[in-house]
């Protein structure tokens, strides 16, 4: 028994000489330092920068990153502390925006403002009227040859031109930790819920005149117009000579259109936020919307020429929509990746619509029809009601910058209760007083394409 104790207090010694050796050498086991942790789901940067694998662009006015320990305010001229670890989009929004003296160490609770702008081409059309019929084959009333949306629009190119200005002063919103939004810069938001504060954009945008035209000919003098020329004494008349003289067994009929649009817009824009990739700038403003239309019917005389005014004439509505209102809608940017992202952008109001009609009936020679009461077929109409404008426009970014990126994208508007110039042909010609008033249970979709480019600084 006393070999087996002696065996046990020596092996317990050894195992206590062992144990103080080791704490001499590594120290107590206590303080070993945990083994390091790797980052999970971590990815490459497609920029020189490092990725964060968090912060996607964001958009033109607020980015995402999270970072929880303030840094201390960059030196003059210095990039802002953290934002090296961006996209070089959210860098330039840290250096650009987001550097300001009134930011304090730590949590920022002002932000700085920034302009911004953009300027493309648009090319677009549009739907077409409900049609009204102007000619027929002499003695074969069912052979209906032409109306007015043979007078189709093309499609016409523009420009489009947007300015504006973001005064900052958004704090650090819901879900902001404190100090998370001390680096890197005033206007770099951290978490879901954050923005930038409100700003202005103006936006013009027209087309170049849309033109249709529509000609059908015929060389044994057999076309006529199933509008009724009659008036109640007798034949319509233009200078002494009746208009059925130009509509009726004519060698040709003609219809030309032509279409002006112009927009222009100034939206108040409420902040700017983000939640997650997807950056949401809503705004509220005023829009004006200017839709002129004028659509023409010509008859050539039988055996006439188009090059003599006194072979020819014609009936002429012309009809401008001036809508003013108020419209709401969104900007929505989602981005796919450091350079590209997605845009979608609603916008609807409701329009008071002042529309102002003319229709003229003359000759070649400017000489108007005048009926049997002595009125002048150059009328005048007038009348005020409301109508609804709709607008979604849709597309691709690509940053080849930081602070400059192109987009491609397709509009489409829709307004419902326009005045159209279709609308405003009558059957009988001598009913003036119709004339004088406005049909405006019209609508009206253009469509297109948009590109261009933007910048912010």
């Amino acid at each position: 028994m006393k070999s087996l104790s002696a065996r046990a207090l020596m092996a317990c010694a050894g195992l206590v000489l062992a144990a103080q050796q080791a704490a001499a050498q590594y120290g107590s086991p206590s303080l070993l330092p945990l083994p390091p942790v790797t980052a999970v789901d971590a990815v490459t940067a497609s920029y020189d920068l490092p990725s964060t694998g968090v912060s996607p662009y964001g958009s033109v006015f607020t980015s995402e990153r999270q970072e929880t320990v303030p840094s201390p305010p960059p030196a003059e001229g210095a990039i802002i502390p953290g934002a090296e670890g961006n996209t070089q989009f959210q860098e330039a929004i840290a250096n650009e925006w987001g550097a300001c003296d009134s930011c304090a160490t730590g949590c920022c609770e002002s932000r700085c403002g920034g302009w911004f702008g953009t300027a493309g081409a648009i090319v677009m059309g549009r739907n077409r009227a409900n049609p009204f019929w102007t000619t027929y084959e002499t003695n074969v009333n069912e052979n209906q040859l032409m109306n007015t949306q043979n007078a189709g629009v093309d499609w016409q190119g523009g420009w489009e031109f947007t300015g504006g200005y973001m005064f900052g002063g958004g704090g650090a919103g819901a879900g902001c930790a404190t100090g998370c939004c001390g680096a890197p810069g005033c206007g770099m938001p951290c978490n879901s819920g954050c923005g930038m504060g409100p700003g202005i954009a103006i936006t013009y945008w027209g087309l170049a005149p849309m033109q249709g035209f529509a000609e059908i000919n015929s060389a044994t003098n057999e076309l006529s117009t199933p509008i009724n020329l009659e008036q109640q004494f007798g034949p319509l008349e233009i200078n002494g000579v009746p208009m059925s003289t130009y509509f009726d067994n004519s060698a040709s009929h003609r219809i030309y259109r032509t279409d002006n649009i112009n927009n222009f817009e100034i939206n108040g824009l409420l902040g700017a936020w983000n939640y997650g990739r997807l950056t949401s700038v809503p705004f509220v403003g005023f829009r004006y919307f200017r839709f002129d239309e004028s659509l023409a019917f010509r008859g050539l005389t039988g055996g006439g020429d188009w090059s003599n005014p006194d072979d020819w004439a014609q009936h002429q509505n012309r009809m401008v929509n001036n809508m003013y209102g108020v419209q709401f809608g969104s900007f929505n940017n989602y981005m796919i990746g450091n350079r590209w992202g997605l845009f979608f952008s609603p916008k609807v109001g409701l329009f008071g619509n002042q529309m102002n009609g003319r229709t003229q009936v003359r000759d070649g020679n400017g000489n108007y029809l005048v009926d049997d009461f002595g009125n002048t077929y150059d009328i005048e109409a007038h009348k005020n009601d409301f109508s609804v404008l709709g607008e979604i426009d849709t597309g691709v970014t690509y940053f080849w910058r930081p602070n400059v990126f192109s987009y491609v994208g397709y509009r489409v508007i829709g307004i419902a209760n326009v005045a159209l110039s279709d609308e405003q042909f009558l059957a009988y010609e001598a009913d003036y007083q119709g004339f004088r008033e406005i049909n405006q249970n019209g609508s009206l979709i253009l469509h297109g394409v948009m590109m261009g480019g933007g910048f912010f600084f």
